[in-house]
């Protein structure tokens, strides 16, 4: 079946009005198929219609939008200037379609992981396939029947779980581009397979997200921590891992619990915060809250019949942060210490290469501290999350975080090739460049050495 897919999809490219087009009908499915995706998304995750419509629908929407709105003036030929050695020519760069794009997304945001690098795809004008994860049955059912809505076979389809015998029948498509979202462990096999067979990849992994709270201007920061680390019950490749805190905040931890209390009351009986998306992801869970069970300042309860785990919060050492992999549930370690220097320093021990990293602080010293020494995928101060929200901000990571980066125009960037064209028209040739000729060496300097002056 892939190989078949992988034969239509070399066919055609479409052209700019076409994609515009195509990007409409992708918009139109979404929206028409907005109540099945709450429905689905309930079901797969226990998400709420509210938290689905922002993390996903909206997401999803507004990249379409945004991506129509500009996809002809980044389609535009770019000229640049000739340099001393072309006079007379024309240059200029053009962006052409990557060719055959492999997606594989995960479970954690389904429509948003899938869709948003599926636009960026449609835009540089290539064909796709679309591999989703096995975890959210309900949702891919919906993803199916958008891209079917949406979408001619020979220019964006889907593979199936159950149509593959193992995942390297993924390469007999012989994509040109792969973009793989997920765990850093997957991840480094899909790099390493990618570059045995020659084939470009982007990766979005993740890494243990640091957060440091050099001091506390106002209790809203507590709001926007708690909405950072529980939103998707923790399953969220840029949440915080760990908060690393000046010991001199003696309130600190009440008030963090404080929060938690109000964002997310009595979650067990409520259901009012999204679920382990598996059993076995359950059991992996369980067992850093079985290591830390005497370290457990607030939370540590769960009910395994719903996959549901309460927000908790672990206060330990810097060694138990490094020596725990990266949480991805609704529990953040909190760990105190002397100064900005020290958390940094702490931060760059547990992971030298984060995908994002946070900051509280109205010390403008230490933000640029901040900055200087950690190396993230990105950064956000006084808040959280947040930077991945703007569509004019790149999103990627850097070393084991991840590789290539997208969102808004970085996404036309990153699935098209930058292509340079040089036109020579001139009925004479520009003879200095000519090395056998009736021109020698000193001539040559001074004729360059003369239009240069002109030229550069």
């Amino acid at each position: 079946m892939i190989n078949q897919i992988s034969k239509l999809h070399e066919k055609y490219f479409l052209s700019i009005n076409e994609r515009i087009e195509s990007l409409n009908k992708f918009k139109e499915s979404i929206l028409s198929n907005e109540e099945e995706i709450y429905q689905a998304l309930k079901l797969d995750l226990n998400k709420s219609k509210k938290e689905v419509y922002l993390s996903e629908i909206a997401e999803v929407i507004g990249e379409i939008e945004y991506h129509i709105k500009n996809l002809k003036k980044w389609s535009k030929k770019i000229k640049v200037k000739d340099t001393y050695q072309v006079m007379g020519t024309k240059s200029f760069l053009i962006r052409k379609p990557k060719g055959k794009v492999l997606i594989i997304s995960p479970f954690n945001y389904p429509i948003n992981l899938c869709f948003i690098p599926l636009i960026g795809s449609i835009s540089g004008g290539n064909n796709s396939l679309v591999k989703p994860s096995p975890k959210t049955p309900n949702t891919n059912k919906v993803i199916f029947k958008i891209i079917d809505e949406a979408f001619s076979k020979s220019h964006v389809t889907y593979i199936k779980e159950e149509d593959l015998k193992n995942h390297n029948d993924l390469y007999n498509y012989n994509p040109d581009l792969i973009f793989f979202t997920g765990s850093t462990s997957v991840g480094k096999i899909i790099e390493k397979n990618a570059v045995e067979r020659g084939i470009e990849f982007v990766t979005e992994l993740g890494g243990k997200c640091p957060c440091i709270i050099d001091n506390v201007y106002n209790d809203d920061v507590y709001k926007r921590i708690v909405w950072g680390k529980f939103m998707n019950a923790g399953q969220t490749c840029v949440s915080i891992n760990h908060i690393l805190y000046n010991e001199n905040l003696k309130d600190f931890e009440q008030k963090l619990i404080n929060e938690i209390n109000i964002q997310y009351h009595n979650p067990l009986v409520n259901h009012n915060i999204p679920k382990i998306i598996s059993s076995q992801d359950f059991e992996r869970v369980k067992k850093i809250l079985s290591k830390y069970n005497d370290k457990i300042i607030y939370g540590g309860n769960y009910d395994e019949k719903s996959l549901i785990v309460e927000p908790t919060i672990i206060k330990c050492s810097v060694d138990d942060i490094l020596n725990t992999e990266e949480v991805f549930a609704p529990i953040i370690f909190i760990c105190p210490m002397k100064n900005i220097s020290e958390m940094i320093n702490a931060s760059n021990l547990i992971d030298a290469s984060p995908l994002a990293a946070y900051i509280y602080s109205n010390s403008k010293k230490s933000i640029e501290l901040f900055i200087k020494k950690i190396n993230s995928g990105s950064y956000c101060i006084n808040d959280s999350m947040s930077q991945i929200l703007n569509h004019n901000l790149p999103f990627g990571g850097v070393k084991t975080s991840g590789n290539g980066r997208y969102h808004g125009y970085w996404s036309f960037e990153t699935f098209t090739y930058l292509k340079p064209i040089l036109v020579n028209n001139q009925k004479k040739s520009n003879n200095i460049k000519f090395i056998n000729n009736e021109i020698d060496l000193e001539k040559t300097k001074k004729l360059i050495s003369f239009v240069k002056k002109f030229k550069e």
